[in-house]
């Protein structure tokens, strides 16, 4: 199911993806729904690698993400997102891309 996105001024929040895709990732290994959970989680990586930037640090997860409201003037990395997102990456990687 592809959910429409419509709205140009906003982005999904990182930290939510980063977080949604360990889980599914994780979901993966389950019988019955691996395959869904294994695409899914290589759109949540496709997203993240869209949302980071060439220093590595991933945008869109501290607030500046317009439909949940500004909560915080300073952007600066957020430990949460990066590490949720090297998880996993790394997962993704040593298990699917031998």
């Amino acid at each position: 199911m592809d959910l429409e996105y419509n709205r140009r001024e906003t982005s999904f929040d990182t930290s939510t993806t980063a977080v949604l895709g360990w889980f599914l990732i994780n979901g993966s290994k389950i019988e019955g729904i691996s395959k869904e959970c294994e695409e899914a989680s290589e759109k949540a990586i496709d997203y993240l690698m869209k949302a980071t930037q060439r220093n590595g640090v991933i945008d869109f997860s501290q607030g500046d993400t317009k439909d949940i409201g500004v909560y915080s003037m300073l952007f600066y990395v957020l430990p949460f997102t990066q590490s949720f997102a090297m998880r996993l990456v790394s997962y993704y990687l040593s298990s699917y891309k031998k």
